[in-house]
């Protein structure tokens, strides 16, 4: 616990990219192409890393 403190990195981008990916797996249920869906989370995060 203590090191949480000391240390100046986290893993919140981490977590972000796989709520993401999680989000978009969940409202691509049903999809076609399995292989349509990694290009979607690649373009998504490609998205999120240019307005951001």
């Amino acid at each position: 616990m203590l090191q949480s403190f000391m240390s100046p990195y986290n893993n919140g981008y981490i977590e972000e990219v796989n709520n993401t990916t999680k989000v978009i797996k969940r409202m691509s249920y049903g999809i076609k192409s399995f292989q349509r869906l990694p290009k979607k989370i690649l373009w998504r995060q490609a998205v999120r890393t240019q307005a951001g």
